[in-house]
């Protein structure tokens, strides 16, 4: 275990970057105490209210000592795993070390190794023997050991590179028509991954049969069975005991379990490529933004993604469908009884699969929200939750104009998504600004852009008024696409989405529609409030250099004129301040702004402990301002640490 690990174990309210906490020798409401790493990897500590470092060591029941990295030790080579494709050619290797601990390399062509699998084809383990094998019969297991291990015995057995909820569809083809015996490891990601295997052979598989083992102890796994006596002819017993499964037996998850510390090294995360709910535009485990105007069509396209999901049919313009899979719907917005029900019926879903929460019940983004919003997930067994529209969920105390409280706000949100491995769909208004740029005409601050990894735009086609356009904004995970047309066909009482073909349309030519231009009054109408809006958002990081926000404005379709005048609108909030020749602006903090929301330390250097942390600047930094205590605070943004 790391120092930093060791530290942040012993304390509560850890931040998101685990650089501060509450100080666990006072009442700390604000989380006062700032955590650092130096250089050579020690730990720093600094409690805001005075705390000395020694009474923080005893409150956590540490020694100085244990702040250091222990350099007695290192890792050693306990087992390498090879995974062969079908012609028994080397891929890649598994390494686990001792103490315990996993990384994966490839071969270089030069008798070394790279320690990634970019680019490399990902198997079963012992893909060859289970290809060569007389019988259909084959246990997963959870890991390497304890596929070799079964292999010993006699049986056909594999896992899938990664452990624990890493099992992909191509694996679940690969036993197409087999028998499947899943031997789940003794606790609840054992669980939970023993379901998710279930689920994606049961399609294609003879039979599948979930074979608990009996006497296992906590986190035992099917190595300890048979280290403590467990025979071929038993586990035959077991596997004959056990019913087969369907689809309804793995419908239920389990919750999931609390993670063991805030860190983890990246040397022991498992690379995995990106799981799409429609390639390139939804990913899975991540959250999306669908955006747009009022009458575009925003719901009705969302309603069908989800009908086609829950009905198992392909997503447009792909010709690969997925298994059907469960929908949640939060809508503030539309009626169930008398919108969304019929839109989906006209979108061919499967009702049985889509679960809403009742308009009187309907959950925020806080903790209480969230955990209700994952259990919905789990009783449906969803890919994918449609909040509409975003801004009605936020808590009450959220500022939706505000960058940083937007991202709190959505942090636990996308940690949902990934924890869940759900897609979160996120549907938002435009705003009122005349701009091009569609990165900055989404409602509210530019963080509900930064924290979604895909935005996408709703808009009317700029060649044909009947016509919509969907078009990307962004995409942090894969490759532009082209934008599809679609129409909005009414029938039987409900509106259905109609897709057409591909277009050239790109989103900034959607805003610059004449059609869209003509419903929203004068151009300059709140171009103000809009300029106040982005001044905000890019001071709030720090001080920025006039050339640097003209040409940010010019990017965002703001003029410069009209950016002036919301610097005068908005008054003694914004004061110009020159940096090394360089005249620009920045934000009026209070006192009361800066104890509660600091701007972060760029580079603590190591010394001792005890040491006031010091920055290195040049000509091009802007100066330091003292902030409380000893820590020196930065009036610009950068990676460091929070105090």
């Amino acid at each position: 275990m790391s120092p930093l690990d060791r530290v942040l174990g012993r304390l509560t309210g850890v931040s998101p970057n685990g650089r501060s906490a509450c100080c666990p020798t006072h009442d700390d409401r604000h989380a006062s105490l700032s955590i650092a790493q130096g250089n050579d990897g020690r730990v720093l500590l600094k409690c805001h209210a005075g705390c000395p470092v020694e009474t923080l060591l005893d409150a956590m029941g540490l020694e100085v000592r244990d702040l250091f990295v222990q350099t007695d030790g290192g890792r050693r080579v306990e087992a390498t795993y090879a995974y062969l494709d079908e012609e028994s050619k080397l891929l890649f290797e598994v390494v686990r070390y001792a103490p315990k601990g996993f990384t994966q390399r490839r071969p270089d062509g030069a008798g070394g190794w790279i320690y990634n699998l970019h680019g490399v084809q990902r198997v079963l383990y012992r893909l060859p023997q289970l290809l060569s094998a007389p019988g259909r019969a084959v246990f997963v297991v959870e890991g390497e050991k304890d596929a070799d291990a079964l292999a010993e015995l006699g049986f056909v057995a594999t896992t899938n590179p990664g452990g624990a909820g890493k099992w992909r569809a191509k694996y679940s083809e690969a036993l197409r028509d087999w028998s499947v015996y899943i031997v789940p490891d003794n606790d609840e990601g054992g669980e939970l991954h023993a379901r998710d295997v279930a689920r994606g052979v049961l399609p294609v598989a003879q039979e599948v049969r979930i074979v608990r083992l009996p006497d296992l102890s906590e986190k035992g796994d099917v190595s300890d069975w048979i280290a403590a006596g467990g025979t071929a002819d038993e586990l035959r017993r077991f596997v004959r005991a056990t019913k087969p499964i369907a689809s309804a037996d793995v419908t239920e998850r389990p919750s999931h379990a609390e993670s063991d510390g805030p860190l983890v090294l990246l040397s022991e995360v498992t690379p995995e490529d990106v799981s799409w709910l429609w390639p390139g535009k939804i990913p899975l485990g991540k959250l999306s933004i669908l955006e747009g105007d009022p009458d575009t069509g925003k719901t009705t396209v969302a309603l069908d993604i989800a009908a086609r999901l829950s009905s198992g049919r392909s997503m447009p313009c792909e010709g690969v469908a997925a298994p059907p899979a469960g929908v949640v719907i939060i809508t503030a917005e539309d009626g169930l009884a008398d919108t969304i029900r019929p839109r989906l019926e006209a979108a061919g879903a499967d009702l049985q699969r889509i679960a809403a929460f009742r308009l009187d019940s309907l959950p925020d983004l806080t903790a209480s929200g969230l955990a209700a919003i994952e259990a919905a997930i789990r009783r449906v067994d969803a890919r994918l939750v449609i909040v509409d529209p975003l801004v009605a969920f936020l808590p009450d105390q959220a500022d939706s104009k505000t960058d940083h409280r937007i991202r709190r706000v959505l942090t636990p949100l996308a940690g949902l998504a990934e924890r869940t491995g759900v897609a979160v769909l996120a549907l938002r208004h435009l705003n009122k600004s005349d701009g091009n740029n569609p990165k900055y005409r989404g409602g509210g601050s530019i963080g509900f852009t930064a924290a979604a990894r895909s935005v996408m735009l709703a808009g009317v086609d700029p060649g044909e008024e009947a016509r919509r356009v969907l078009a990307r904004v962004k995409g942090n995970l894969a490759p532009p696409w082209p934008s599809i047309s679609y129409e909005l066909e009414a029938g039987d009482g409900a509106v259905r989405v109609v897709w057409g073909a591909q277009v050239e349309w790109s989103a900034a030519d959607v805003l610059r529609s004449p059609t869209r231009d003509a419903g929203d009054g004068p151009a300059d109408r709140h171009a103000v409030d809009d300029a106040s809006d982005f001044l905000t958002e890019v001071l709030n990081a720090g001080w920025r250099s006039s050339k640097q926000i003209k040409k940010e404005a010019g990017q965002a379709g703001i003029a410069w004129r009209t950016v002036e005048r919301a610097k005068t609108k908005l008054g003694q909030a914004v004061k110009a301040k020159r940096y090394g020749g360089d005249w620009g602006w920045e934000l009026v903090r209070t006192d009361e702004e800066h104890r509660h929301h600091p701007l972060p330390v760029a580079e603590w250097r190591s010394g001792g402990l005890g040491e006031k942390p010091t920055q290195i600047i040049d000509s091009a930094t802007p100066p330091l301002r003292q902030g409380e205590g000893d820590l020196a605070v930065l009036e610009t943004c950068g990676d460091g640490v929070e105090v």
